[in-house]
């Protein structure tokens, strides 16, 4: 029978995988979304007035656009 230190220790490491899977999986997915889904953008200039203030926060969907072939004019 494992002793109570066994234990804790073996709980700790599998608490300590969970968390590091969970973060892992949480990163990949950010990158995918903010690479080919939706990106955050804040407007830096007056170049948009009076459409886009300086200052405004706008999300840009680029799933809209599809998938494009490098160097190429594919779609």
């Amino acid at each position: 029978m494992e002793s109570l230190k066994e234990r804790f220790v073996k709980d700790k490491k599998r608490l300590l995988k969970e968390y590091v899977q969970a973060i892992v999986t949480a990163l990949i997915l950010a990158l995918i979304i903010r690479a080919y889904i939706v990106q955050a953008f804040k407007i830096p200039s007056g170049s948009m007035i009076p459409t886009l203030l300086v200052g405004d926060h706008i999300l840009v969907n680029k799933f809209i656009y599809g998938t494009k072939i490098p160097f190429s004019d594919k779609k």
